[in-house]
């Protein structure tokens, strides 16, 4: 006869009331793709996206309407991370624990941990896409909103050219959510229209974004390519820029590139894209961001590369990015397991029972997989 945990729930839920905890806002902020759920292991969830055609003017006419062929794409996620983490107490450590009246604390606290640091390093795989951003606004190195929101205006103002729809969310490292919530635009009741931020410390959505702080915004370093031409000129909308000229340093996945004269950033800033495919050479192409240039590029224009490490504070909507977890399947010695629904990011996780000699064996664990959604609908704000 085996044990059953189903006593256990109860502790299990109660587990989530004593965490030290962090909110795991990007986590929630981002898409959850439903179809994970019946994938296995390293198996590829396919998201389908349509392009776009281009209009034409409609004439009368008898003859039938001709086809238009389109090539349809798709966005993938691969459940390729299962992470786990176990604690557990011998028989007499049970005994001696129960005995004090302390086994049912330190038993929701190894739980409450193991929530805490598998949700980090779910959001920790989601903030490391943050170069599917189509471009960038801000100094590098410098914390956004010492002096007020216009990085919020600007990243507003992205994604409207770039028509993402107005699920919007807006994350911030500590030092930027800092700046965030001191400004006297969020603080006094007359400017605010609310005293929630100075009472609650809460921030309130702006500019059509839910503002959120999250500890796992992450850094970006720089590559060390300097000197980079534009070779023969590129269109509005191109994503691939052939460059020579350079000293044959790295660009990297996340860099930022512009060029000089080229103002059609927001409020007629310089416009810096997001690159997503590192060069380790003199000559070759840089692979911006949908939905590429909103400037056409003059042929020999020097490319300016960003050479300052920044912090990637994210504005986007909700399909930039995708997320996909479920449950990990069992079937292995456990005594018993059981589902458990996170209530702060919605993640199932399998706790499960094992048993060994004296000593009882518990583990929680999670499959998950992260993936590239629309790069259109997000922006990031250097800090």
């Amino acid at each position: 006869m085996s044990n059953t945990i189903t006593n256990l729930i109860p502790d299990i839920i109660k587990a989530w009331e004593i965490a030290s905890r962090e909110k795991p806002n990007l986590i929630n902020a981002v898409s959850k793709n439903a179809s994970a759920y019946k994938a296995a292991k390293n198996e590829t969830v396919r998201s389908p996206v349509a392009p776009e055609n281009s209009t034409y003017d409609v004439t009368p006419s008898m003859t039938p309407l001709a086809a238009a062929d389109m090539a349809y794409t798709n966005r993938d996620i691969t459940l390729d991370t299962e992470k786990g983490y176990k604690f557990h107490f011998e028989s007499e450590e049970q005994m001696g624990l129960r005995g004090s009246g302390a086994y049912d604390t330190m038993f929701q606290q190894n739980v409450a941990n193991s929530y805490k640091k598998i949700c980090a390093d779910v959001s920790t795989a989601v903030a490391a896409l943050y170069y599917n951003a189509s471009r960038a606004y801000g100094t590098a190195g410098t914390t956004p909103f010492a002096t007020d929101l216009s990085p919020l205006n600007a990243a507003k103002t992205i994604l409207d050219r770039n028509g993402a729809p107005d699920d919007r969310y807006c994350i911030l490292d500590y030092n930027a959510a800092f700046n965030f919530t001191n400004l006297t635009q969020n603080t006094n009741v007359n400017q605010a229209g609310s005293d929630v931020t100075r009472r609650t410390g809460e921030m309130l959505p702006t500019h059509g974004f839910r503002v959120m702080q999250d500890g796992n915004v992450p850094t970006h370093t720089v590559g060390t390519s300097v000197n980079q031409d534009v070779n023969g000129g590129d269109a509005i909308g191109t994503t691939s820029i052939t460059y020579h000229g350079g000293d044959g340093g790295t660009i990297l996945v996340g860099d930022t590139v512009s060029i000089s004269g080229d103002t059609s950033g927001p409020g007629g800033t310089v416009s810096r894209y997001v690159v997503n495919t590192a060069i380790t050479a003199a000559a070759g192409e840089i692979v911006i961001n949908s939905p590429g240039l909103i400037s056409a590029w003059g042929d020999t224009t020097e490319i300016a590369l960003g050479s300052t490490d920044y912090v990637a504070n994210l504005a986007f909507s909700s399909d930039a990015f995708q997320l996909g977890a479920r449950a990990p399947q069992g079937d292995d010695s456990a005594i018993d397991e059981t589902i458990i629904v996170d209530p702060m990011t919605g993640l199932p996780f399998r706790f499960a029972v094992y048993k060994g000699y004296r000593v009882t064996n518990y583990e929680v664990s999670l499959l998950f997989g992260v993936g590239k959604g629309n790069p259109a609908h997000a922006a990031i704000i250097m800090g």
